[in-house]
């Protein structure tokens, strides 16, 4: 419920009309992004018992907002992913963990994933196709190297999550 104008102080409504009071709106309503968008309603209130002028009916236009401001969901990353090395190259290598659930509410997602300190990182697959993958390269063993995992819904809302690689030499 958005309301009624009110009218030096008093409510216009359907139930308890002000006499002599007619009153009308307008919406036009303008997408913002998937399940956002704002009404701009304009309303026009008209005594009755006075002539149409230019101040009756009085006009006003309000606003509406209906906002997606909420963030994707993503379960916590896990804080620490230990790679063995590799016995002849002292790199390592491998598929990184994914958070479960990833989704919106309101829309799809996109994921992204980036990689700092040393080695390289690379992402196939899709959240939509359930096949998203994420692996790693080229990682030095006594290197400080992290991941962030950013999740984006259409409406710009993140989710974002990130985790220290530990690289192991076993051998």
């Amino acid at each position: 419920n958005t309301g009624y104008p009110l009218l030096n102080g008093q409510d216009i409504t359907i139930n308890e009309p002000l006499c002599n009071l007619s009153y009308t709106y307008i919406d036009e309503v303008y997408e913002i992004c998937a399940n956002s968008f704002e009404i701009l309603r304009t309303w026009k209130v008209r005594n009755r018992c006075e002539g149409l002028t230019e101040s009756n009916p009085r006009t006003h236009t309000q606003i509406i907002e209906i906002l997606d401001t909420e963030s994707p969901v993503m379960h916590e990353c896990e804080e620490l992913v230990i790679l063995d090395a590799s016995p002849y190259e002292c790199e390592a290598g491998g598929f990184l963990p994914i958070p479960m659930n990833i989704e919106d509410a309101c829309s799809d997602v996109s994921f992204k994933a980036e990689i700092f300190g040393n080695g390289f990182l690379s992402v196939t697959g899709s959240i939509a196709g359930g096949d998203l993958k994420v692996a790693v390269s080229k990682l030095d063993k006594n290197s400080n190297t992290f991941v962030r995992y950013i999740v984006t819904d259409v409406c710009g809302n993140r989710k974002v999550c990130e985790f220290h690689i530990e690289v192991e030499d076993n051998s």
